[in-house]
């Protein structure tokens, strides 16, 4: 018959949780860099009709049998047993190991919960370069960080940077990436092509385009300055904006 003890070493070494390198790419392997899938195990052990409640439930079933056990014996003219059978010991020494090593294992995940979390608020804190600005974060499926930013719905609901480091405090994010982002991307691209077609023209090596200022956005008035940009595209950015 193995021991209380046994079990629960036994069921320690073969924890994905507690030695996430045993397990696979589903279910192991990066464990405990990933916050959904901790939070994934640990609703597995705790949830109604989980893992723990399931192996309480069990340990219920085997005093039950021991109930009936001892009153088999009682009804045979035997005295009333003091202990459990071997046989629903070993059962009862499994399933309560099995419940031993989950608050372990809780444990173990609510400690990770906390160092992923902290790891994430350092990287959402940290404002990025101008060249990540088009990075997102979300949770639950809505942007809550824009390069860094802090992001949260504006008094009608459209979703605004919110964050005095930002020069687009205010802005709304669809604004930002239409108004910011493309006309950054796009002027880049088209200097791109014009250094391209110069270096072809004169056969002489590429020259390095001049690096394209960053719009300027005046919160006061919502007015957008393109301080070095192509006139026909300053233009058309006019024209939309009068729309």
């Amino acid at each position: 018959m193995k021991t209380l003890e046994q079990y629960v070493a036994q069921f320690k070494s073969t924890s994905i949780i507690l030695n996430p390198e045993k397990g696979d790419i589903y279910n192991g392997v990066y464990l405990n860099e990933d916050r959904q899938n901790l939070q994934t195990h640990h609703d597995l052990i705790t949830s109604k009709y989980g893992y723990r409640d399931t192996a309480k439930e069990q340990l219920e079933k085997i005093a039950q049998k021991f109930l009936i056990h001892c009153q088999t014996a009682i009804n045979s003219g035997f005295d009333k047993p003091q202990e459990y059978p071997t046989f629903l010991q070993e059962e009862k020494n499994l399933w309560t190991a099995k419940i031993k090593v989950f608050e372990i294992e809780l444990k173990e995940i609510e400690a990770q919960i906390i160092k992923v979390e902290k790891v994430q608020e350092e990287q959402d804190t940290r404002v990025l370069p101008r060249r990540n600005w088009g990075t997102s974060r979300l949770r639950g499926g809505i942007v809550y960080r824009q390069a860094g930013w802090k992001v949260k719905p504006n008094r009608i609901g459209i979703l605004s940077i919110a964050d005095k480091r930002s020069p687009f405090d205010q802005m709304t994010l669809p604004r930002f990436k239409r108004e910011i982002l493309l006309p950054l991307a796009k002027e880049t691209s088209f200097r791109q092509r014009q250094a391209d077609k110069k270096a072809k023209k004169t056969g002489e090596p590429k020259e390095p385009i001049q690096k394209v200022k960053t719009p300027k956005f005046i919160k006061e008035t919502g007015v957008i300055e393109y301080p070095d940009y192509t006139k026909d595209w300053v233009e058309l950015q006019k024209q939309k904006l009068q729309k």
